[in-house]
């Protein structure tokens, strides 16, 4: 269960993710869409972080 979610949050950092942001450059106004960014680009570092820690302790812990 543990490898899904780590899988699940890996997925939502993923170089689509940026696309998908890009793209809400051009929908939004420039302020907005650097604010979503700044936002996302916080969210994800965390997201990233946690789901790598998780995927290693589960990991080590099948081992």
């Amino acid at each position: 269960m543990a490898t899904i979610d780590a899988t699940g949050y890996d997925t939502i950092v993923s170089p689509h993710w940026y696309i998908i942001l890009i793209y809400n450059v051009y929908l939004h106004s420039r302020k907005y869409a650097l604010m979503t960014i700044y936002i996302y680009d916080e969210a994800a570092t965390f997201i990233s972080a946690w789901g790598l820690g998780l995927l290693v302790s589960t990991t080590m812990g099948n081992s």
